[in-house]
């Protein structure tokens, strides 16, 4: 059986993105995780040093190293304007009472094959042991590309060290605090430039966040969470379907039996 993900929201952002076809990924500076890039970036710079203190590593593998660990130094310590980077969160857990209550009271289910055919998903990580194991793997696989270029090299040599680097940072995104674990999230993670960036109102700030063209036939079906009254939701929901071109998509009403 294929794997679905869920992105739970509310239903303002269930119209906008059927309609839009897009997904809004927000800057990671403003997620609900206070903690986002920063457990990545820690324990793959504690990883990075341990490396350093090894004993019999040669000139060109200390230099490498240290420029890993400089360069994501700058990342961790710089303002959000420095290193921008985005996500788009959806979960793997079905009608889950905490997503609920976090997110919204919608949910958008999306078959997670044709969602990879246009973006590289990143499973999120909760368990230290997992975070050391992965930490080391992307160290050891930018490390020996860094380590083994020289000032000759060729474009290819250095567009697969850049590539494996951008690996590195992009997959900090994936270290979640193990409080979250039930959430068993997968999330998009893109760096982009300043002129890509939009912004919304939340409360009393602005939240970046940046678009993202999605395959409409990636969408399965539409969650509604244990809300008073989810038949009139439902009929809201069909007089949107019929609108977009979508009457048959299946809407589905959660059976928690709490009411927000």
């Amino acid at each position: 059986m294929a794997e679905t993900l869920f992105h739970y929201t509310d239903i303002g952002a269930v119209s906008s993105i059927l309609r839009n076809k897009k997904f809004w990924l927000t800057h990671v500076e403003f997620l609900n995780d206070s903690e986002e890039l920063h457990d990545g970036i820690k324990h793959i710079k504690e990883c990075l040093l341990r490396m350093e203190r090894i004993s019999g590593l040669e000139l060109p593998e200390l230099k490498s190293l240290s420029f890993i660990v400089g360069s994501l130094g700058k990342l961790f310590d710089s303002k959000y304007e420095a290193s921008p980077l985005f996500t788009c969160s959806f979960s793997r857990s079905r009608n889950l009472l905490s997503q609920w209550r976090a997110y919204g009271n919608f949910a958008i289910e999306f078959d997670r094959e044709t969602i990879e055919s246009d973006f590289d998903l990143y499973e999120c990580l909760y368990e230290s042991n997992d975070k050391e194991l992965e930490a080391r793997r992307l160290i050891d696989a930018i490390h020996c590309r860094l380590a083994n270029l020289s000032d000759g090299a060729g474009d290819d040599e250095v567009d697969a060290a850049l590539e494996k680097y951008f690996e590195v940072v992009y997959s900090v995104g994936k270290f979640k605090n193990s409080h979250f674990s039930a959430e068993r999230e997968v999330r998009i993670v893109r760096g982009v430039g300043a002129d890509s960036i939009n912004y919304r109102a939340k409360n009393d700030y602005l939240v970046p966040y940046v678009e993202a063209t999605f395959n409409i036939s990636a969408v399965k079906a539409i969650h509604i969470g244990p809300i008073a009254d989810q038949c009139l939701a439902e009929r809201s929901l069909r007089c949107l379907l019929k609108t977009i071109g979508l009457p048959d998509l299946e809407i589905v009403k959660s059976d928690i039996p709490y009411r927000s």
